[in-house]
This record gives structure tokens, C-alpha cells and sequence, in this order.
């Protein structure tokens, strides 16, 4: 896999390929202890997708489906050579997501629900290019970006510190009895 990566938002012509970016990404650990099912992310991811209605803020931007969730997609160039030669246009492999809102969280804030790679895409920058382009989009809408981290996921508490998000509280139970998700935020302007 090459490490040229980009990032766009979703279309309906992702909608296959976001059956093998969830199957891929449902079986990361943590989407595993609470739970997730390829099944079940796939019905999510497609629903944000198929139920867009609105240019987010005339700006030229992701769509956003009616509960103004927004699908952001890293993708880079396809590994297998023989997809590329039958549809170069198309020869690209979806290496992880960004699920978003852009406004209406703790009051002026976006709300980053989840940022996942596909196993084998991290270390290489993926991460970043999301949540930048996340950051990029809230920032038009709101002044600052929320972020929940399970207590246990020590790496994303890392990764979000590292981008310059704060500690800013926590949540006992609040997703999965046992686990307290930490409250991090970033100002964004």
C-alpha cells in the first residue's frame, strides 16, 4: 500500500466500498468492546450517506444528512494491481473514516463521534489527514471540536493531546457501563 493518502467526503458511489471499510474497521478492539458489528457500522455509515440533503453551510463542503452528521473518507491508491487496470479511475482502496457534527455540542462545538483505520493504516499519518480535514470543517460552523475517548484508549488520548486537545472532564458510563469516556476539546478559532 502506498502512503499517498487523501481525504473527501462520502458519496453514494462510496457505498460499496463502505461495506469493506466497516467490515475492516468493526474489527479493531475497540469498536469490538463496545460491541460493533460490520453489520451494524455499515447500516450507520450507509444512512449518513444515502440521507444527505444539504450543502453544509453553502460552502461547498461535505453534505450533511438530515441529523447533520457528516462522512469524511481517507483513501489512497489501490493495492491490487488488477483492479487498477480495469478501473484506474475507480483504484482506490478506502484506508479509514471520520464521522462527525458540525455544530450543536456543548452548546458552540463540533462533536467528533469516530475516527477509525483500517488495520495496517496506522503510523502513517492517516489519523492527521482526518481529523485536520475535520477540524478544517468544523471550524466554519463552530469554534471548538469535542472529542470522547474511552478511559482505557490510552493512543487516542495520546494522538488527541499530541493535536493539541485538552482534557476537559469525564463521563462514568456513559456509552458502556464500566467504561468512563473522557471529555477532550480543542479550540478551534
Amino acid at each position: 500500500m502506498s502512503t499517498a493518502a487523501g481525504v473527501r467526503p462520502a458519496h453514494r458511489g462510496d457505498l460499496a466500498a463502505l461495506a469493506e471499510l466497516a467490515a475492516a474497521v468493526a474489527t479493531q478492539p475497540l469498536l469490538q468492546r463496545y460491541g460493533a458489528s460490520a453489520a451494524g457500522l455499515l447500516r450507520e455509515l450507509e444512512r449518513i450517506v444515502k440521507d444527505r440533503t444539504r450543502p453544509s453551510a453553502d460552502s461547498g463542503g461535505p453534505l450533511a444528512n438530515s441529523d447533520g452528521e457528516n462522512l469524511l473518507l481517507a483513501h489512497g491508491p489501490a493495492a491490487d494491481a488488477a483492479s487498477a487496470a480495469a478501473a484506474p479511475e475507480d483504484a482506490v482502496e478506502l484506508w479509514g473514516l471520520a464521522r462527525f457534527c458540525t455544530r450543536g455540542q456543548f452548546g458552540n462545538g463540533g462533536y467528533l463521534r469516530l475516527l477509525a483505520l483500517c488495520p495496517g493504516c496506522e503510523g502513517r499519518g492517516i489519523g492527521t489527514l482526518l481529523l485536520r480535514a475535520v477540524e478544517d470543517e468544523v471550524k466554519q460552523h463552530s469554534s471548538a471540536l469535542f472529542i470522547l475517548t474511552s478511559d482505557f484508549n490510552t493512543g487516542a488520548q495520546r494522538f488527541y493531546a499530541r493535536h493539541g486537545y485538552v482534557p476537559a472532564g469525564t463521563l462514568p458510563d456513559f456509552a458502556r457501563p464500566g467504561i468512563t469516556e473522557n471529555i477532550f476539546w480543542k479550540r478551534l478559532r
